[in-house]
């Protein structure tokens, strides 16, 4: 956290042993006291810090680094570096400053993961509302990108304005300040770079979606009876995600998303990361708003326009399910495998000529490997004092990928 009052008795011993101190110009000031009438060096960088002691001439060094050895810190990269030389060193724990909030908020802290978000977003992809979607208490470090009021802005715009924040700010020194509040209420504040944020929702969606899914009955329906808005089944949603090989961190693109039962799916399984639901509709995609809403999930944004034009400004996609092609299957895959040539595709047909427009992609050869398979589902019916067996249209379905 920052203050010489929170080293160990430990590290006290392992700094006043050194013959020389190493760190960040930060660290040297803080525990200037303790240093004083010994060499130091100010680096950070772990290859300077070990060319600094491979040509200097003494023998024993103490390297200062923030809170835990263990906890987001620079001795993950420097411990290799210092093992493949063949020199011994011995690792002093701190205290972590995840650790020093929960205390002076009074918590138990043993239930909260720990993100890093020092350097670590990437375009698509949201770490931050799948954290707090699905746990109910979640420890952030932040950065000058990333700071306490990108977090609470984030989670307001996704659904997640009530969530409790509290922000801890230059902890253990002096000015510490720690705020507290809605994200809605500290979104718009000013916080210093380097903080802890600990964000709790009591109401956290259960781990458990993400292996059994949603039923048909959680959707709200087409409004309309004329022309109802699709709905990819849940049998047909399963064998999609499974074929698909979600993981947690996914960007994914739902394309011709319909209802949205199929972005909510796939929104549970890339929890951490962030679905696209691609839409030309306005009806429906309001109503894939609605369902979004609903099921409160926050990892899904909804976009209004008729692929493939609707997808020049979206992030690149790791896994895209077409639901919906409208006749340009061949386009919409050359539009994803541009914007990343890895990228697994699955879609589904119900009409022949869709089938054909597949077959013709395999024949491409666009895939280095696909797939075709097709899905029969029958479910029991009642009539009158009997059950019979009523057949759902066959649906077709292609996966496929170029590694």
């Amino acid at each position: 956290p920052g203050s010489s009052a929170l080293l160990t008795g430990e590290a006290r011993e392992a700094i006043v042993k050194a013959g020389t101190v190493i760190g960040a110009e930060r660290l040297l000031k803080v525990h200037a006291g303790l240093i004083q009438g010994k060499p130091r060096k100010a680096l950070i960088d772990p290859d300077e810090i070990c060319r600094f002691i491979g040509a200097s001439s003494g023998a024993c060094f103490a390297v200062l680094l923030s809170g835990d050895s263990g906890f987001f810190s620079g001795a993950k990269r420097l411990l290799p570096l210092i093992a493949a030389r063949h020199w011994r060193p011995v690792q002093v724990s701190g205290v972590s400053s995840a650790a020093y909030l929960a205390a002076r908020l009074g918590l138990s802290w043993e239930d909260a993961p720990m993100v890093s978000l020092h350097g670590r977003r990437r375009e698509g992809h949201d770490d931050i509302t799948g954290r707090v979607m699905f746990n109910p208490k979640v420890f952030f470090l932040t950065d000058n990108q990333t700071d306490a009021a990108v977090i609470c802005r984030t989670l307001a715009e996704n659904g997640l304005g009530k969530v409790m924040v509290s922000v801890g700010e230059n902890l253990s020194e002096a000015h510490e300040r720690i705020r507290c509040g809605t994200a809605l209420e500290l979104g718009d504040l000013s916080f210093d770079p380097q903080s802890v944020v600990l964000a709790q929702n009591p109401e956290a969606l259960s781990p458990a979606l993400g292996g059994c899914g949603f039923s048909d009955a959680d959707f709200e329906r087409s409004p309309s009876e004329v022309k109802p808005i699709p709905m990819t089944k849940g049998e047909i949603r399963s064998v999609a995600a499974a074929k698909l090989r979600i993981e947690e961190d996914s960007v994914v693109w739902d394309i011709g998303a319909g209802t949205g039962a199929m972005s909510c799916e796939l929104a549970i399984r890339a929890r951490y990361g962030r679905v696209y639901a691609i839409e030309q509709n306005p009806e429906a995609a309001a109503l894939i708003k609605r369902n979004r809403d609903k099921l409160r999930l926050g990892n899904i944004a909804v976009v209004e326009g008729r692929a493939p034009e609707a997808l020049a400004d979206l992030p690149p996609p790791d896994r895209v399910f077409i639901g919906g092609s409208g006749g340009d299957l061949g386009a919409l895959v050359s539009t994803v495998l541009a914007k990343n040539p890895a990228a697994r595709i699955a879609a589904t047909a119900l009409t022949t000529e869709t089938l054909a427009e597949m077959n013709a992609l395999i024949k491409s050869g666009a895939l280095a490997e696909t797939e075709l398979i097709q899905i029969a589902v029958t479910r029991a019916a009642s009539a009158g004092g009997y059950h019979l067996f009523r057949a759902a249209n066959p649906v077709f379905m292609l996966w496929g990928t170029n590694g």
